[in-house]
Parts: C-alpha cells; structure tokens; sequence
C-alpha cells in the first residue's frame, strides 16, 4: 500500500510544471529520488565491506600468524576483481537487470563476509575476501553512479553522480570505525557476523523499491517531459559487447589518460593507505579505533 502511494506520486510527476522541472520534495516525489536513495544505500554498504580488510589484518596476524603479504595478497585479489568486473558488471546489469544484478550481487556479498568466522587456512581467506568479496562488490562499482544518472535524470545528472560517488567516501566514514570498535571488543568473527548482517538486511528493500527504467511504472526521467514507451531490452552477448567498447575506449588517449589516472588514484589510496594505513598507526602506538576513525575521516575528505 505504501508502494502503491509512492507510485502514485510519481505518476503525478509525469506533467511537467511550468520550469519543466519536477520538485524533489514534497506530496510529488519523482520516483528517480527513490532509485537514487536506494542505490546510495546499496553503494554505502559495498563501500563498508570493501574497507573491512583493513581492519582484519591485525586480528588475523595474531590469531593465524598469516604474514601481512598474505593477508594483502587476498587484498590484492579484492581490488583486482572489483576494477575488471566494472566494465562487464555495466553490461550485465543493462542486459539481465538492476535489480536483480543488485540483490545478487549483495547476498554474494553477505555470504562471503558471514563466512569469515569460519576460516582457518589462507586459501579460504584469499577465495572469501579475495574472489567472492572482490567480485560481489565489483558489480556495485564505480559506474553505477553514472549508470543511474543517465537512465532516470534527465536534469540534475551531475548531482545525482556526485553524491551517489560520495557515498563510497560515506561507507568508509560509516562503518570504519564501528567495525574497529567491535573488532576490539567483542573480536573480528562478532564483527564480520554485524556487517554481513548489515548488508543481507537491505537485500529485501533492493528487492521492494528498486525498479529498472522509469518508462516501467510510466514515467518520463526526472527533468524530461515525456516517457516513452516499454524499452525494449538490449540483445546479444554482454561480454562481446563489453569487449567492443573497450576495443573502441583503447583507440582514445583520453581513454588511456583517464584510466592512468585511477589506476594511480586506486593503487596509492586503496591499496596501500586503505589497506595498511591502520596496522601502521599501531607501531607508534595509535589504538586501531583511532586508526580507523583517522582513516574514515581521510575517505570522507577525498
């Protein structure tokens, strides 16, 4: 019945008013601002389990005597598979869904994390954190932001991007440091417990508000005046598709520039700060609540 209602205001915001803009507040809600709180939600969450390595690394070194190479090496792993499902996650989800890819890939999530308690050799931390981690978050990755953007704002596109990016910088002040809290008190298997839960507990709201086109419930993008027809789902292979866009990205240097610049951006800050920044703060003697508030704090201002 709520549903029902909030449809029915988004109907209501299929007329354009007279600045050609639709409000964002009030009894006339576009149904794009509940797709785009939806998936700051969901980027968030993902944002939070991707910077709990850091603070399993010294838990795990004293409980296992793993070595910190070890440890990064699932890191690794992580990162790895989060930058190259990227571009095929875009493809996939155009071609089988949003909201189905989002359920999916959250419950992988959660499963991955929740089993955590249970390691006791290396190679289960490397095929947990380092493969189903890695590929459960890499497809609510970086160009979801713009993935949504473009398919229901017509008008308000770069804010919509803005602070759906913003949210990955949220996650980290969010959960960064109560994860430390608890991992003190209580242990990491307590903590990986908490955020599995965090994340399964917003599976059923993906599953419940989360729509695929705004021409699905009859409705022109937030900002346009008219909605289209049903759109017509995309035919043929993800994958080719996917490769085809990156065999004609390769042939601009802007593509090469740009993608020089994050592979900088992401190896400096994800993978060495993000990751070692707080075991380092424990050799002079910095509490790993601290450090993980210090860290939180820098994710926040970046």
């Amino acid at each position: 019945m709520i549903q029902d209602k909030v449809h029915r205001a988004a109907d209501a915001t299929a007329v354009p008013s007279q600045s050609g803009q639709k409000p964002i507040l009030g009894s006339q809600l576009h149904y794009a601002w509940i797709i785009a709180g939806v998936t700051f939600v969901v980027v968030l969450l993902t944002a939070g389990v991707r910077s709990a390595p850091s603070v399993l690394i010294v838990p795990l070194e004293e409980e296992f005597h793993w070595s910190r190479a070890t440890i990064s090496f699932a890191v690794g792993i992580n990162l790895l598979l989060y930058g190259l499902i990227g571009p095929f996650a875009a493809s996939l989800m155009d071609r089988f869904g949003v909201r189905r890819t989002m359920i999916l890939s959250l419950a992988a999530t959660a499963i991955g994390v929740a089993l955590s308690p249970a390691m006791r050799e290396a190679w289960q931390l490397i095929l947990l954190w380092g493969v189903v981690v890695g590929s459960g978050c890499g497809f609510i990755g970086a160009y979801l932001a713009a993935f949504i953007a473009a398919r229901w704002f017509h008008t308000r596109q770069g804010m919509v991007i803005g602070v759906l990016t913003a949210a990955t910088a949220a996650g980290q002040l969010v959960f960064l440091p109560p994860m430390a809290e608890i991992a003190t008190q209580a242990g990491w298997r307590v903590m990986s417990l908490s955020l599995a839960a965090s994340v399964m507990i917003f599976v059923p709201l993906v599953a419940w508000l989360m729509r695929e086109r705004p021409e699905d419930l009859g409705l022109a993008p937030y900002g346009g005046t008219r909605a289209a027809g049903p759109a017509l789902l995309p035919t043929g292979n993800p994958i080719a598709v996917t490769f085809r866009a990156l065999a004609d990205g390769a042939r601009s240097r802007d593509f090469w520039l740009i993608a020089g610049s994050y592979f900088i951006c992401g190896a400096s800050t994800n993978g060495l700060i993000g990751t070692h920044l707080i075991p380092a703060c424990l050799d002079p003697g910095i509490p790993q609540v601290a450090g993980a508030s210090l860290l939180a704090a820098m994710g926040y201002s970046t």
